[in-house]
């Protein structure tokens, strides 16, 4: 019997959902990628790709279908829509688009305010925008098209750390270690896979210690948990200078 994996994460201000094994239709080009970061970065430019495919030669690339399909030793990404990052959750931003079904009464006027209460409570899926600085909880994530509209659909907790974002799965692992060195804390795996960005892919915790791990292979595994590494968290500052208004932005 297949055992299928389905796992969101986040990269290049995209959501993207994982499927492993399977595949999708309709390949752009002949261009083939080595790592999957470099074929996300490439799908997120491109608006007629829907989603990245890596084959059984381990090579990755760029496809304009969105429906995964069973495969042998193949893995797949989805993209969902624009990331939001708030109140420690990913939510996918969805232009033109509202829930009907709400999920209390009140209206806010606030979008932080809507996203924080939303992420507290455990039957809101959604929040959307219906009309100008007004925002309501939604009980569902089924949207339908509605001109003006703007729909935030709560997606997976993540924490921040060593300036990235990480992606908390509880009860997944990484197939692939990138050393076999065995940290016995979240936080010094964290800055060690921080340290190594470009090979690194997250964290994985298995048998009470933590690994620093490598590759886009990521299972099903009770009683493991990873962290999947996602996009730089982007801050934003001012200062005053020569009595101008200066921004500085980070890590940039």
């Amino acid at each position: 019997e297949v055992k299928y994996t389905t796992v969101t994460i986040t990269y290049d201000n995209y959501v993207w959902k994982m499927y492993k094994p399977k595949y999708l239709s309709g390949k752009i080009g002949s261009t083939t990628y080595k790592t999957r970061n470099d074929a996300l970065k490439a799908c997120a430019k491109n608006s007629k790709c829907n989603g990245v495919t890596k084959d059984k030669t381990k090579k990755y690339a760029l496809y304009t279908g969105s429906t995964p399909r069973p495969g042998n030793g193949v893995i797949s990404y989805v993209k969902q829509g624009k990331s939001y990052t708030a109140s420690s959750t990913v939510w996918t931003v969805k232009s033109n688009s509202v829930v009907s079904k709400d999920y209390g009464t009140t209206v806010y006027t606030d979008l932080s305010k809507a996203l924080k209460a939303c992420a507290a409570a455990s039957g809101c899926k959604a929040v959307s925008k219906v009309a100008s600085g007004k925002y309501k909880l939604k009980a569902s994530s089924s949207t339908t098209t509605s001109k003006g509209k703007t729909t935030y659909i709560q997606g997976s907790s993540v924490t921040t750390s060593n300036d990235f974002y990480w992606t908390e799965k509880s009860g997944y692992k990484f197939d692939n270690k990138l050393a076999t060195t065995a940290y016995t804390s979240k936080t010094k795996a964290l800055t060690a896979c921080a340290s190594k960005s470009t090979t690194c892919s997250g964290v994985t915790k298995t048998g009470g210690k933590y690994y620093i791990m490598k590759g886009s292979d990521i299972t099903a595994a009770s009683g493991s948990t990873s962290w999947v590494m996602g996009d730089r968290v982007e801050i934003t500052s001012y200062m005053i200078f020569a009595n101008r208004a200066w921004s500085i932005h980070s890590p940039y």
